[in-house]
Parts: structure tokens; sequence; C-alpha cells
């Protein structure tokens, strides 16, 4: 039976209830080694006040190994970390210590899984500034409740038994601690651990803090040992501005440049062997750069399987990383892209099922392998090009950006359409006339928004001529409230027009966009449809009337 070694923190995450961050970016960031008082105050502060307070337990390689367990359960686990006992917050919103004897059962020993009597390590979720901060408490006790375990278990023939313990392994998940001196000395011993089982694999979740913070050595040490590394874009470009290989910058930048960049960053640390790095951008996309193989460069565009828009990322990285721990243990289906279209899924069924999540998980997995990998519902596609293309003058984008934002709420996905007022939409020094052409040229859906401004708009009849050369099925859309809008001449669009101004005929709108998708319809008649779906048509519909 395959061995996992999970070694990381163990912390109890309290998630305070307020507004949602409204840009659904979900790329959260993790401040490590937060004061106890700062915690202590804002835990007070939640708690007293009433607000609705969720505790649960945390930490990526923990989460990572219990995840691992419920996708393959003939997989044994074990875990190194401190677990604290004083549980003054907890008590107070939900007890969590059945939740930790289930974890304890699971394990398949407990040889350097430590308790103490002074408080766990505790995370506090800040959802609209999209932080997870981190108080570690006994959790930086790790190092020394290993050394202290190890002078009990030292004999003559065992002069390193944490080390043997690793050793017996075959494959070990590490995610960042907040003391630093502590990762480094659980590292080194990895290393030698390596050393004496050449078989030996080690996936590294690095964490946000490590990448801004720490140093070019550390960086360069943690990629030539590890054998899968994982990142989200924001965290390896981080790592990469260290080199001066990339700019930093506060947005992401485009996919394509910037995993030539960083495979020119691999380049320059001199990294060998069959290693990967799995990039998430935003939860939305998994990439995966291959080198010292240098095998292949690709992004995975991964399009949620439900309508509804993800509510909350926790766990999904997480769930991702224990997905190709698994399926290294599964010769057969364990190639690039079938590893990550099962990665991917797994990590979709997280972010979707939310408490449900265990059922969900393995219902997911038995309907994942019966179909041998080919799930309905699930499309992933390399260096994906959007099937809509929305044709609009900047004059008249106020209509424009509510059409798209309907579109998005009623279960369209960014990635279905190109729209070029979406500031993620066109990266930064990227060709916009060449991105215009490749959209157009893939032959997409083409919604025109029909006025005088975009007849009079150059780029705009470039857009629509190129878009009936190639043959696309052209849509116009009409609204009242802008000068000159009339119908297409019948030889460019066969189509009349869609009146916006019409409640049933955007609801045709959204239904024949979704069903070009492959999304089935919201329901003939707005009687059919829910009822936020109905408000949501009779509010654009009654905007575009005069």
């Amino acid at each position: 039976m395959p061995k996992v070694i999970g070694i990381g923190a163990i912390n109890i995450d309290f998630k305070i209830s307020n507004e949602r961050n409204q840009n659904n970016n979900f790329e959260r960031i993790e401040v490590l080694g937060v004061h106890a008082s700062d915690v202590e105050e804002k835990l007070n502060e939640a708690i007293y006040s009433g607000k609705q307070v969720r505790a649960s337990l945390g930490g990526a390689a923990l989460w990572t190994i219990k995840t691992l367990g419920l996708i393959d359960p003939s997989i044994q686990y074990s875990y190194v970390g401190v677990y604290g006992k004083d549980r003054k917050f907890e008590k107070l919103v939900g007890y969590i210590e059945e939740e930790m004897s289930l974890t304890r059962s699971k394990l398949r020993d407990e040889h350097f899984f430590f308790t103490d009597e002074g408080a766990p390590g505790r995370g506090v979720d800040d959802v609209s500034q999209n932080r997870l901060e981190i108080c570690p408490y006994v959790n930086d006790m790790l190092a020394e409740k290993i050394r202290e375990k190890e002078e009990q278990l030292k004999t003559d023939q065992n002069t390193e038994p944490f080390i043997n313990y690793l050793a017996e392994a075959q494959w070990i998940h590490f995610s960042s601690l907040c003391r630093i001196e502590d990762f480094e000395s659980i590292l080194y011993q990895i290393e030698k651990a390596k050393e004496k089982n050449p078989e030996l694999k080690l996936s590294v979740d690095i964490g946000y803090d490590y990448t801004v913070k720490q140093s070019l050595e550390f960086h360069t040490r943690i990629f030539k040992t590890a054998d899968v590394i994982v990142l989200t874009q924001k965290e390896a470009e981080n790592i990469a501005c260290n080199r001066r290989h990339l700019k930093q910058t506060k947005e992401l930048l485009d996919w394509v440049e910037f995993t030539k960049e960083f495979r020119g960053y691999l380049d320059a640390l001199g990294a060998t062997g069959d290693k990967a790095v799995y990039i998430m951008n935003n939860i939305t996309h998994y990439g995966v750069i291959s080198y010292g193989s240098h095998s292949f460069s690709h992004e995975y565009d991964v399009l949620y399987p439900l309508d509804e828009k993800a509510q909350d990322a926790r766990g999904s990285g997480s769930t991702f990383t224990a997905a190709i721990i698994a399926n290294h243990f599964k010769p057969e289906t364990h190639n690039s892209v079938d590893c990550i279209k099962f990665a991917a899924y797994m990590a979709i069924i997280r972010k979707k099922s939310g408490a449900a999540f265990i059922s969900e998980l393995g219902r997911a997995v038995g309907e994942y392998r019966q179909k041998d990998g080919e799930v309905d519902h699930l499309h992933i596609v390399e260096d994906p090009i959007r099937s809509i293309f929305f044709s609009f003058s900047s004059r008249d984008c106020k209509i424009s950006d509510k059409l798209y934002e309907l579109l998005i709420d009623l279960g369209l996905k960014e990635t279905d359409i190109f729209y070029s007022n979406n500031p993620d939409e066109i990266a930064p020094a990227t060709s916009f006339v060449k991105e215009i052409k490749e959209e157009i040229s893939s032959k997409p859906l083409f919604l025109v928004l029909n006025s005088e401004n975009y007849k009079n708009s150059q780029m705009c009849i470039i857009e629509l001529g190129a878009a009936w050369i190639v043959g696309s099925k052209i849509f116009p859309l009409l609204s009242p409230v802008l000068p000159g809008y009339k119908p297409l001449p019948t030889i460019i669009s066969e189509i009349n027009g869609c009146d916006l101004y019409v409640e049933s005929r955007v609801l045709w709108l959204v239904n024949s966009l979704r069903k070009f998708v492959g999304y089935p319809s919201l329901g003939d008649k707005l009687d059919e449809i829910d009822a936020l779906s109905k408000l949501r048509i009779e509010k654009f519909a009654s905007e575009n009337k005069l």
C-alpha cells in the first residue's frame, strides 16, 4: 500500500462573516506569523459583536492528505505536526474535537504527531480583504518536538529516526510553516531521506508569504529538491521577480508571456530531472510547466460544471494537489493531460460542494473513474479561444457592460465571452489587433451592439466584416437608448435583431448563447426560470426602454 506523509501546520481557521470580495478574485494571500494579540483582538471583536464566526480544522498539508485519503482510500497516510489543546475561542463558535479525532483515527501512525497544552495555530480568514492571517502558537514548536522525539527513539542501530521514518514513505507533501528556520531544518531532513530512498517523491506548497519574503537561495533549494511544486500564478511571479526575470506588477501577466518568462527562470536555476510545476490562476485556470525534461507548457481552462459562481475557494488548491499525488500511484492514468483533468475536476467539486465536500468528492471520484476520465460536464481545452465575441463601440459601454454582467450572472463564464472592456481580457503589452484577429478567426458567435456609434467606428466595422467573412453567426442587439439603433442588413445577418428592452427576447438571447456554448436552457418562459434570474432580466430590459 502506498504510504504518504504530510508535514505542516495544524490550525483552527476562523471565518468571520462579512461582505464578499466583489471582484471574485480568489487569490487568497496568506500572512504568516501574525502576532497573537492581533488575532485575539480580531476574534474577540467578531464574537462579542455578534458576527457569524465559523471554526474549522485548517493547514494546507493536513487538508491535502485528508483529501488524498478520500480520493483513494487505499493510500495510507501519516502527519507530522503539532496540535494544541487550549480551546478558548473554538468552544464559543463550535467544537472541532470530533473532527480532529476523526482525522487522527485515519492516520497510519502518530510517531511524529504531537499534542501540546498550548494554543493551537489560528487562522483568521478576512474574506473582504482575501487575507488569511496565520498566528502559529504551538506550530512554532514542530522542529523542537521532532528533536525531542528523536532523542527518545535513537538507538545504536537507528541514529536518525526521523530521517529513516521519512525514507520509508513513497511520497511527502510539505507546506509552509511560520518559522522559516523550522521549514529549512525539516527540508534538510527530507533531502537526507531522499538520498536514502531515491524513489521518494516530494511535493511542496510554498505559500504566498514564502514567495514574497525569502531569498533566491531558498527558492533554488526548493526547486532542486521537490519533484512537484504547487503555486498560484501570483506566487510564481513573486518567485521569478526575486531573480529579476519578471518585473513586479499588481496584475497577473498574460499566461503565454508568463510561462515563457518563468521557464527562463527555471532554466537559470539549473534544475534537473523530470519535475513539474502546477500553477493555478485564480482557481479558474490550471497550468503545467514541466521542466528538466521540458516536455510541454500548456494552460487548461476549467469551465465550472455548475451554473452558480463559486462562493469560496477554500481547500481547492489542496484538493488539486491531493489529486495530483493520487494520480502518481495510478500509472495507467498518470500522464500530463489525464492527471491535470482529474485534479482540476476534484478542485471544482471541492469549491462547489461546500459543507457536502466529503460525500460529493466520493461520488465525483467514482463518476470520474467509471467514465475513464471522460466527464460529460467537465470541459477542458488547451489554450482556449472564446465561443462568443461581443463587438461594441466604446461609447456604448454603459449598455454593453450591463449586458455582459447579466450574461455572467445568468451562468455564462468569462472564458465563454471575449469582451474587450473586461479589464482582464487583454494583457498589457499584448497586441490588441492580433488578439482580436485570433478570436474572430475561430468563428465565434458574434454579438453586435448596433448603434450610430458602432457604425462610425472603424474598428467595429472591421470586426463585423471579419466575422462575416469567416462565416460567424451574427446576432444584432438593439436598444432604443442608443442613437441609430436599427437591424443590420440581411446580407450581414439573417436574424432581424434582438430587442434588449423586451424581457422575452432577452431570455431568448441568454438561452441561445447558453445553448451555443453547451449549457442547458434556463427555461423557455420567464415564469419557468428562477425568481432571481427573472428579476435580473426584467431590470436589464427596463433600463433599455425609453
